[in-house]
């Protein structure tokens, strides 16, 4: 008996007892099983590279002065003293962003990460630095993302309100010059 139907599979015409052939092949191999591809979608990931980045001051670093205090400000372990409001001054920022994000990622060269905070360079003192945010929440240096975001001027510029204090780790504050230095990064956001 001879078949003359045709069954379409794909663009192309084959014949029923070619389809067969075929089908007895996968069941021959093992029994494979046939799937059909489900719908498919696409991740498509976009991203900025800039080659410039913020200026701090003018420059690029900023220097924030303490005031002098007597060692008997500190009541012990823990204590803090000398509070003083400050601005990241930020200029020449990549404009084609609307904010841009501060962290405190580590202590400059010299200062020591103890408990978030920043060692005094000549370790005289005995005291650390310890960042606030505006809003006094104490700022942990070291972690990945510590600041806060910050909307941008048309002119890439910003001022950024922190504080700064004396954190006393130790029992007694000693005399001597205090200096500590905290290493900034900037991320930007559209």
């Amino acid at each position: 008996m001879k078949i003359n139907s045709m069954v379409y599979f794909g663009v192309e015409k084959m014949k029923l007892s070619h389809i067969f052939g075929l089908l007895l092949g996968i069941v021959i191999q093992g029994g494979a099983q046939v799937s059909i591809a489900a719908d498919t979608a696409a991740v498509h990931v976009t991203g900025s590279v800039v080659n410039t980045t913020c200026k701090i001051g003018g420059g690029t670093n900023q220097n924030v002065p303490m005031p002098t205090l007597d060692a008997k400000d500190f009541s012990g372990v823990g204590s803090k003293a000398g509070v003083t409001d400050f601005n990241i001054l930020l200029t020449g920022c990549p404009t084609q962003f609307a904010r841009v994000g501060v962290s405190f990622d580590s202590c400059g060269t010299g200062a020591t990460l103890v408990g978030g905070r920043c060692s005094d360079i000549n370790n005289v003192t005995k005291l650390h630095l310890e960042l606030r945010k505006a809003n006094d929440d104490v700022i942990t240096i070291g972690d990945a993302f510590s600041g806060d975001y910050f909307a941008l001027a048309a002119d890439g510029s910003a001022a950024l309100p922190y504080k700064a204090a004396y954190y006393l780790p130790e029992a007694v504050a000693m005399a001597g010059t205090f200096k500590s230095v905290v290493n900034v990064n900037f991320h930007y956001e559209e």
